[in-house]
């Protein structure tokens, strides 16, 4: 089969899920479509139930990671294993629409083989007593929320080829991060180098941000097709520990490496240093007020360096020079007032409580 859609899905403690999931993705109105699915080494039965279900299913490829790298390198080994002309992400506790794919594929032709197709929300199924089966909740636990900012979209729009324009809504957060409300044509990934680089937390911010400035043609859509599962499944959502707190030092670390690959590429980034400066200041901010200053508060001090993950992490990363990162950094982070992550404040009793006002 010529598939239009590669539907790349990473696994990881995800066995209550995967039937919901995957069967999800086949039913999707646009039947030439697979779905990836890469097992990061998964220490419950995730892998045995997939394989049972699945196997000898011919729309449905099953990988596995050597060893357990986070979702960016899953997704980045189903990259190359797709046969899709599109390539879309899913997380394995979340859902799509059953006519996602067919719409946003159409749009991608009607707008000339685009290379990135941008819904501009999701939708966030609530029903707490029903959170097995994302696709059976009662229309009135549903919320659709527009996680694009500043202007929003109301029909279908193609953005400027005029990246100052891009870069300043960008700024203000009018183009979301996340990568699972977006389809993006195969072809232009591999000609653009665009994979997942090597950090934990927040790949999906640098991958997309590299895709709206790499991208020719690139599409928004006021649509709303994502069903977003808030569950405490993901990174950052399994609560803070001193490995979240590595994690998230260790992504801090290395964003600007990640990111200045695409700077580097494109004539407008070069041409504006302050841009370039914009930008990674933009993606630290988010790294530390989301990540590592919450995770700092919550442990406390004493706890992180207490089993030397954090001290490790820092002889890796600086050498010779730990010992003076370490004293920067601790000194920084005490003076920070207390902080409150709004990922941590996105929860399924905050959210009913808005939405039965």
């Amino acid at each position: 089969m010529d598939y239009k859609v590669s539907v790349i899905v990473p696994m990881y403690k995800a066995s209550r899920f995967i039937k919901a999931a995957v069967d999800g993705l086949l039913n999707q109105t646009l039947k030439e479509l697979e779905v990836i699915v890469v097992n990061d080494c998964s220490p419950d039965d995730s892998l045995e139930i997939c394989r049972k279900l699945y196997e000898n299913n011919e729309r449905v490829q099953i990988l596995s990671q050597p060893r357990n790298m986070g979702p960016g390198e899953a997704r980045n080994t189903g990259l190359k294993a797709a046969r899709g002309e599109y390539i879309a992400f899913a997380d394995i506790d979340d859902g799509v629409l059953k006519n996602a794919y067919e719409e946003m594929y159409r749009l991608a032709k009607d707008h000339s083989d685009a290379d990135v197709i941008h819904s501009t929300g999701m939708i966030l199924p609530l029903d707490k007593n029903d959170m097995d089966n994302i696709y059976d909740v009662d229309s009135e636990y549903y919320l659709p929320i527009s996680s694009d900012r500043y202007d929003i979209v109301k029909e279908v729009t193609v953005l400027s080829d005029d990246l100052n324009d891009r870069y300043e809504k960008w700024k203000n957060h009018a183009y979301h991060w996340m990568v699972g409300n977006k389809l993006f044509r195969r072809q232009f990934l591999i000609e653009n180098d665009l994979h997942f680089g090597e950090i934990r937390l927040s790949e999906d911010m640098v991958f997309c941000f590299s895709a709206l400035f790499s991208a020719r043609t690139y599409v928004l859509t006021p649509e709303k097709y994502y069903l977003y599962r808030i569950s405490n499944e993901s990174i950052s959502r399994r609560g803070y520990t001193t490995q979240f707190f590595k994690t998230a030092c260790h992504a801090l670390f290395n964003v600007c490496p990640a990111v200045r690959k695409t700077l580097d590429k494109v004539e407008y980034f070069r041409n504006n240093p302050k841009s370039c400066d914009g930008v990674i200041k933009y993606m630290i901010d988010i790294l530390e007020q989301e990540f590592v200053i919450p995770a700092y508060q919550n442990l406390g001090e004493e706890t992180i360096l207490e089993d030397g993950l954090f001290s490790g992490l820092l002889n890796e990363q600086f050498g010779r020079n730990a010992d003076f990162v370490k004293y920067s950094f601790l000194e920084q982070h005490r003076k920070y007032p207390p902080t409150v992550s709004s990922n941590s404040m996105l929860n399924v009793d905050a959210l009913l409580k808005y939405i039965n006002k």
